[in-house]
């Protein structure tokens, strides 16, 4: 074969490798879908700081429902939790405790930005989560719950966590 037989067969290959390559590109979405709905303050947490004794957590003020919120947390050992955690972390995670309150019977969908241990806790009883899911992880949502949660106050304590900080929403599911 000659070399110019040999050019025109590389430089065919690699026009068709490029080709293939960008439709194949083209018909995958690399994309994420606009955040509506609940789901639009994703991107626009709420910064809080996360209770580390239950005194504080008394203290504090409810997270809201439908608002992404980015809290800060503690070494997962420092932390006085409302009722004792099932996970509470290593050494080296963090933890902390909200509260939110419920006016509406409805599912609830916890969406994070990580994968901790999230109980919700109300008086002094876990309530169980009746669904676990993947998160949307273009968007960076790695764990779903849903819990069945009726009118009241909650606390949602957030274990073994790999970082100090952790962001997350609370959304009515059904209506």
């Amino acid at each position: 074969m000659s070399y110019r037989h040999y050019l025109f067969l590389l430089v065919s290959f690699t026009t068709y490798l490029a080709i293939g390559s960008a439709t194949v590109y083209a018909h995958e979405d690399h994309s994420c879908t606009p955040l509506t709905g609940n789901l639009a303050s994703w991107n626009k947490p709420l910064i809080v700081k996360t209770s580390q004794t239950i005194a504080n957590l008394k203290q504090a003020n409810p997270v809201p429902i439908s608002q992404t919120v980015e809290a800060s947390l503690f070494p997962a050992r420092s932390v006085e939790f409302p009722v004792s955690p099932q996970e509470r972390g290593g050494s080296v995670s963090f933890a902390g405790t909200l509260k939110f309150d419920i006016t509406k019977k409805s599912t609830y969908r916890i969406i994070t930005n990580g994968r901790p241990w999230v109980e919700i806790v109300q008086n002094g009883k876990i309530i169980d989560s009746s669904k676990h899911q993947h998160g949307e992880k273009c968007w960076g949502m790695e764990k779903v719950l849903d819990f069945p949660l009726t009118p009241g106050r909650y606390v949602i304590e957030l274990t073994a966590n790999g970082k100090e900080t952790i962001k997350f929403m609370i959304i009515p599911v059904t209506q």
